[in-house]
């Protein structure tokens, strides 16, 4: 079970949820001793008073704000041609949608069932588990922002057909925020089908409209931010973690150029190089004979065994020292550097030279042998080269352990007004508003009950087969048979990709 595999994933969640029961227990307690009738008279009028004009209302885990305030900005979008021609399109997009999620839905759930969840096509998204901590905030402003853009294209299409708009709010249910519209529904009734279909459309058309737009502001960014950052130079550090080992050796806006000659120039770089560094063999380097020999050698049985295979050789207390064994490059060198042979050298002093793997890689300098740190079989000994005046900066271990200790970005900043981070900020904030706002456009659409889909249904059926079913009880009757295999499509593969993510070893 991942549960017994990852115990951090418990406490984490365990943390979320227990603050945000905590701010519930706080609203209630507030909430009710605001109410109640111990409260002076004019507090709890006063209380009373600001909850009615600002259309608040409260219940356990559930927040509604409801007003009718904004209805005349929608006044102008009544009777417009371009907008009506705007939610045709949408219209036209959101009937394919309904196709096409009925189609994942299938796809999803024959994945599931036959066993083939290696790449699973829904995906529930839980705080603590697969929805980092430090992210709930973009996670939350992408739901507020794709819920005001969906309402938004519920109202304008209602406005545009002449249906009253009685008002529109927003809530937070638990940990969950949205908004909602409400029309007037006499005027909707009176409509007709199709005109009702262009504003149940409406709201995956604007989700849907908002990803694309947050797709081309995202592959637009680089140039949107040159004006004020540069790039290409290397990976930007844009922040190190409490406990990284690099905290007093970088700093935030340092360059890193390269890693053990790996060239770097943007993070897919580093990425790549890290990758290149965990594949590839242990790195030797070529050092002259004449400096060996000041050092003492080390037989195999006068040093420590270290886990995976390494060997240690140097005092315990050594901070900047490490023990490498060496291959003779040539004849030439001393009998005592054999590859048996093992010594104590400055780390930093040996990854200046040249770089080898075996002792010919060294044939060319004279008397030289191809040392190689006597490290476990995991790890290696990386240099990380930068911009700044300090020394180049080396790590010893797992190369993959470079992301833990050090956040990298593309962007330096071209004044030091210009927040370091802001660039990444952006980009992440796009990622969630293009797949979020996607999602709900492709999910909103699916005919279950509770969803737009729902009312899109309906709508379908009472405009396009009305004459092919004459009998309204059997069009009703259609409906909800499509419905409900909607709603156990939906329903069966949340179940599964719950359990998919909670329960399987993957």
């Amino acid at each position: 079970f991942n549960f017994c595999r990852n115990p951090g994933h418990v406490v984490v969640m365990i943390n979320f949820f227990s603050y945000v029961a905590l701010f519930w227990l706080i609203v209630y307690v507030v909430d009710k001793s605001l109410s109640s009738l111990t409260v002076a008279g004019r507090l709890r009028a006063v209380y009373a008073a600001t909850k009615d004009a600002s259309g608040i209302s409260l219940s356990p885990c559930y927040i509604r704000l409801y007003t009718s305030r904004l209805n005349s900005l929608f006044v102008k979008a009544e009777g417009s041609r371009v907008l009506k021609i705007w939610f045709g399109c949408g219209t036209l997009f959101g009937i394919l949608l309904f196709c096409a999620s009925i189609l994942l839905l299938c796809f999803a759930l024959y994945k599931g069932t036959a066993g083939r969840d290696d790449e699973q096509v829904l995906t529930p998204v839980m705080p603590g588990l697969n929805l980092p901590t430090s992210d709930v905030p973009y996670y939350v402003t992408t739901l507020i922002i794709s819920a005001l853009f969906h309402e938004a294209g519920h109202a304008l299409a209602a406005a545009n057909e002449m249906v009253r708009i009685n008002g529109w709010g927003m809530f937070l249910l638990l940990v969950y925020p949205g908004a909602y519209v409400e029309l007037h529904p006499d005027h909707l009734a009176l409509i007709s089908a199709t005109r009702q279909l262009r504003i149940y459309c409406a709201g995956v058309w604007h989700n849907l409209v908002l990803a694309v737009c947050g797709l081309a502001v995202f592959f637009l960014l680089p140039t949107l931010l040159t004006p004020f950052y540069s790039k290409g130079a290397g990976a930007v550090v844009l922040h190190l973690p409490q406990d990284s080992v690099f905290n007093d050796k970088l700093i935030p806006s340092t360059i890193i150029t390269d890693i053990n000659m790996c060239p770097i120039s943007n993070t897919e770089d580093w990425v790549k190089c890290v990758q290149e560094q965990a594949r590839a063999p242990i790195t030797g380097y070529c050092m002259p004979s004449s400096i060996l020999e000041q050092y003492h050698m080390y037989s195999f049985s006068d040093t420590t065994e270290l886990q995976e295979g390494g060997r240690g050789c140097c005092p315990d207390d050594s901070q900047s020292d490490l023990c490498f064994h060496m291959s003779a490059a040539n004849s030439d060198v001393t009998n005592s550097t054999t590859s048996t042979a093992y010594i104590c050298l400055a780390a930093r002093a040996v990854v200046t030279r040249r770089n080898c793997t075996h002792p010919m890689d060294c044939r060319g300098l004279h008397q030289a042998a191809c040392v190689f740190p006597s490290i476990p079989k995991s790890s290696r000994l990386v240099r990380v080269r930068h911009n700044a005046a300090s020394p180049d900066v080396l790590f010893l271990g797992e190369p993959r352990g470079l992301y833990s200790n050090v956040m990298v970005g593309d962007y330096s900043p071209r004044s030091q007004l210009v927040p370091l981070t802001l660039p990444v900020v952006i980009a992440t904030q796009l990622l969630y508003i293009i797949s979020l706002s996607g999602a709900f456009a492709l999910l909103n659409v699916v005919p279950a009950y509770a969803l737009d889909g729902q009312w899109v249904t309906i709508a379908m059926v009472e405009a396009w087969l009305q004459y092919y079913i004459p009998s309204q009880k059997n069009r009703t009757l259609l409906c909800n048979c499509l419905l409900l295999v909607g709603t156990f499509l939906l329903a069966a593969n949340i179940v599964l990709s719950i359990v998919n993510l909670l329960v399987i070893n993957r």
